[in-house]
């Protein structure tokens, strides 16, 4: 589903992103307020403060880990490598 306002996109993000723990919660809330308010009117003060929160939760981001190859996969699973 396509997000048509920013509290739906901030319901997505949270969504698709479950390592977001208790730790985030304050940074998730501030998101969810910020939404609120810019689906009420557009600032570019609430625009700038949620691209700021936004960005500073997606670099919390745990890294992702490489995608082996079946072959290195399979190896792995046996206990090979």
């Amino acid at each position: 589903m396509t997000a048509t306002t920013f509290k739906g996109s901030v319901s997505e993000f949270i969504k698709a992103n479950p390592w977001l723990g208790p730790a985030h919660a304050p940074a998730v809330v501030t998101l969810r307020k910020l939404a609120v308010e810019l689906d009420k009117e557009v600032t570019a003060a609430l625009t700038a403060q949620f691209g700021v929160t936004f960005r500073a939760l997606q670099k919390q981001a745990p890294a992702e880990e490489p995608t082996l190859d079946p072959i290195t996969q399979a190896l792995k699973d046996a206990g090979k490598l």
